[in-house]
């Protein structure tokens, strides 16, 4: 099959299909084109015969979506984005190059200075001033960290950069060259849109709906730039958010952090995925759900066994009836120990390696500490798995729906923001 010959050349179908057969981006690939691309890949066999086996409607033409739909509706969604977070392909060009700044209440800096580089009209260097060089193209590594910075959510950026490099390394203006139409299609879907939302009455109700499944996006490429850049979320909390362990960020204080990662996300819809509840701060469990849980597992078992951090880690430290480390501080290897010891029954290594956010290999009383200021970790969080209520969730649900997908979309996600908080849950 096609998939098993992509699989063989170790290509994933959207990179095959952009970069061998979709070579104009008219989204469709005709029998001749078929077998081109095929050819050009080494493929012997019979071209024509696959062709008519992938082409069950008999319209003459293959898309993306018969080869494989997971791969179209990743291209579709990553299309779609780029034309709402860019005004043309020169300017998605520049910003994932990072040409183009933009500013804390989302302003772009530096555009029109930018524009008359890039039209020519700029001034040449002179007495007193530097010529400016451009570089119009960005590498993998630019594209990595700025599509993240800009807000993309869906994941999987390295197959998306090479399903627009060509196989050279580098994404130029002239390998956007699906990125007008897409604008058209995207002008055409948002008049549509509109257009049915005031015949229907309910634009205030679209609105807020537009604005919740942005902000889950929105803290998707965020955690996903965070991971990126610290390896966990709890390290990248303490370093950035919290430094002084008081386990709640302000407004203020995210807002600032954001200017300083140059996030050139949508900030305030970001806040709001954060601060669902509007009370001004955001606590762990509303960024980092996984790591919160680890934490305040271990959390409730220090606080019912030994009251505070300061006399667990003491009592941890002396755990075999003497001092395990003179500075009171524990490896992984001791701290393992010393929690088995103890009777903690849950991931002691996971919660060493969240606790040691300096890095230095081991964990201190001034670390554990902030687990003091944490108030009581949000009563989900610290709930245990009931495997019997799942299944009579899924049945109920079954039975009211007749299909998962229905009882998904319309009973859990109904605003399609592929996911839902615990609030939405209840």
């Amino acid at each position: 099959t096609l998939m098993d010959l992509f699989a063989d050349r170790g290509l994933h179908p959207l990179v095959a299909f952009n970069r061998y057969f979709d070579t104009n981006s008219d989204h469709r690939v005709d029998r001749e084109e078929f077998v081109k691309g095929l050819k050009k890949m080494g493929h012997e066999g019979a071209s024509e015969a696959l062709f008519d086996d992938l082409d069950r409607d008999k319209s003459g033409y293959i898309t993306l979506n018969e080869i494989d739909y997971m791969s179209a509706d990743l291209w579709a969604c990553f299309k779609a984005w780029c034309c709402t977070k860019f005004s043309s392909p020169e300017e998605m060009e520049a910003k994932l190059g990072c040409l183009f700044k933009q500013d804390f209440d989302g302003t772009v800096k530096g555009i029109r200075g930018i524009k008359k580089l890039l039209e020519g009209s700029h001034k040449p260097a002179g007495r007193g001033r530097k010529a400016v060089a451009l570089k119009m193209s960005f590498n993998w590594a630019q594209f990595q960290e700025h599509s993240v910075r800009n807000g993309w959510y869906g994941g999987s950026e390295k197959t998306l950069f090479n399903a627009m490099d060509g196989g050279r390394g580098l994404v130029t203006v002239d390998d956007l060259n699906w990125f007008p139409n897409e604008m058209v299609r995207q002008q055409r879907r948002n008049t549509a849109s509109q257009n049915a939302a005031k015949t229907l009455g309910s634009g205030k109700a679209v609105q807020e709906m537009r604005l919740k499944v942005q902000s889950h996006r929105d803290i998707q490429a965020f955690t996903a730039l965070l991971r990126r850049k610290y390896g966990n979320l709890f390290r990248a909390w303490r370093k950035l958010l919290d430094p002084e362990g008081t386990m709640v960020v302000t407004r203020r204080k995210f807002f600032t952090v954001c200017r300083e990662l140059a996030w050139n996300g949508e900030i305030n819809t970001l806040w709001h995925a954060l601060d669902a509840d509007e009370s001004g701060s955001a606590s762990l469990e509303e960024l980092a759900s996984m790591e919160a849980r680890v934490l305040g597992l271990f959390k409730r078992w220090m606080n019912d066994k030994y009251g505070n951090a300061k006399t667990s880690m003491r009592s941890l430290n002396t755990i075999k009836g003497e001092k395990t480390s003179k500075s009171a501080s524990l490896n992984k290897d001791q701290w393992i120990e010393a929690c088995s010891l103890a009777g903690f029954k849950g991931d002691a290594g996971r919660v060493f390696d969240l606790m040691d956010w300096e890095c230095d290999g081991k964990v201190t009383i001034t670390e554990l500490q902030c687990l003091d200021n944490w108030p009581s970790p949000a009563e989900w969080l610290l709930a245990k798995p009931n495997e019997r209520a799942a299944c009579n969730f899924k049945d109920c649900m079954h039975k009211k729906y007749k299909h998962f997908v229905k009882a998904w979309c319309v009973g859990i996600d109904p605003i399609g923001a592929g996911k839902a908080s615990w609030d939405d849950f209840k």
